[in-house]
């Protein structure tokens, strides 16, 4: 029973960590966060574009005999699509998380620099506290590389169950039960 508690309160205080961390983030680099979320998503609709509706699109031009200039027209326009995709991420990365992420882990090490002075001074003494202050300070900039991984696969996963989704449950509604199953088997 106790392991259970421990457990819960441990995914809370994960849950809670990441999200502090996630709103500094924001406050030092607003722009930047909400371009890498739109990013995210981006990517993963196009690759539901490519492989999923893309490829059942052309097959059924196939099978119904439709004019090759239909998907010749569909895939040209998924072309500039994806190029279009890669000149945004180029520079996303290249202009403004380049000039983002050095802002986001100044602003984490001043927090964690004013918390320091408010502690008083025997505190430092206990080499207990002095080495677990060391750590999280030569952790921080590694646990917002984290944070931004989380953040990729948060939205990359949503967004991918929310498209294949709707595109499975558009095609038979008996797919209800295999879109349901991969949510579950992607939370999990």
């Amino acid at each position: 029973m106790k392991k259970d508690s421990a457990k819960k309160d441990s995914v809370k205080k994960v849950i809670r960590d990441n999200l502090f961390l996630f709103g500094l983030c924001f406050k030092a680099a607003p722009v930047c966060m909400i371009m890498l979320i739109g990013e995210h998503i981006r990517n993963e609709i196009v690759i539901f574009l490519e492989f999923t509706f893309g490829l059942n699109y052309v097959l059924e031009c196939a099978e119904f005999g439709r004019p090759f200039m239909e998907a010749a027209v569909f895939l040209v326009c998924l072309l500039a699509f994806v190029m279009a995709g890669l000149w945004y991420s180029s520079f996303l990365y290249q202009k403004i998380q380049m000039k983002s992420q050095p802002k986001i882990k100044q602003a984490i090490k001043e927090m964690m620099y004013k918390k320091a002075r408010e502690i008083d001074l025997e505190c430092y003494d206990n080499p207990e506290f002095y080495n677990d202050y060391v750590l999280s300070v030569s952790e921080a900039e590694n646990q917002v590389d984290r944070m931004f991984g989380l953040i990729w696969n948060l939205f990359t996963g949503l967004t991918s169950v929310v498209l294949s989704g709707a595109f499975f449950i558009g095609s038979d509604p008996v797919y209800f039960i295999f879109v349901a199953e991969s949510f579950v088997a992607a939370l999990w």
